[in-house]
């Protein structure tokens, strides 16, 4: 019932307020078919020398560029549950993510997420697990509140600010008492410059037994 309701609310949006590529402006969709050609889709993840490396695979889909630039930033600021599943269907299009034991996702500080009203990542990441048919979870809580990668302004710097940023959910703690850990645990981000922020995830995940981390991220920069 809930899902036929929400069918209906997002047809009358739509008469409302019409979609439109993000990228040219052209009526339709969010992405058009001739943007979505544009875009240069990654044969294989960016070299980015991190040591220690904690991730056993990186994914990313491509370099932060028009159109997708254009689609993500309007995610984040302006139309987050609504793009939230156009970039689920543009990657599912795109790549092939291989089946883990769960979907997680790189948590925002708890001020932060208020003050946007939702988290990124976790959208996405619910997204791609219901396509993937695996559960998602709240691994990790965000303690530490450091500047955004991108206002840093060197590698060093980027490497170092995310360090012990990150310490498991309490829920999740919980879990992981009285049973083993996932074996396969794949962390979703969005936009990533060195990928010290999902490594350092993939840190805390290890510590506990996770066995395999992988990491997705929608472009890089």
């Amino acid at each position: 019932m809930l899902s036929f309701i929400r069918i209906i609310y997002e047809f009358f949006l739509d008469l409302l307020f019409p979609p439109f590529c993000l990228g040219c402006g052209h009526l339709g969709n969010y992405l058009c078919s001739k943007c979505y050609a544009s875009i240069y889709f990654y044969p294989f993840p960016p070299n980015l020398n991190l040591e220690p490396n904690y991730l056993d695979k990186l994914i990313v889909l491509s370099h932060y560029d028009s159109p997708l630039k254009e689609l993500i930033i309007a995610y984040k600021y302006r139309k987050g549950k609504i793009l939230a599943k156009t970039l689920s269907d543009l990657v599912w299009q795109s790549v092939i993510i291989k089946p883990t034991s769960l979907v997680t996702f790189i948590p925002l500080h708890p001020q932060k997420e208020k003050l946007r009203g939702f988290n990124q990542t976790k959208l996405l990441a619910e997204n791609l697990a219901e396509k993937l048919e695996i559960k998602c979870q709240n691994t990790l809580i965000k303690t530490k509140h450091h500047l955004a990668q991108a206002a840093t302004t060197s590698r060093a710097e980027r490497l170092t600010n995310v360090v012990n940023t990150f310490t498991l959910d309490p829920k999740f703690a919980e879990f992981v008492k009285t049973k083993p850990p996932p074996s396969s645990v794949l962390i979703v981000d969005d936009v990533i410059t060195t990928g010290s922020t999902l490594n350092e995830a993939a840190r805390i995940l290890k510590s506990i037994g996770v066995k395999n981390v992988y990491g997705f991220a929608l472009a890089h920069d």
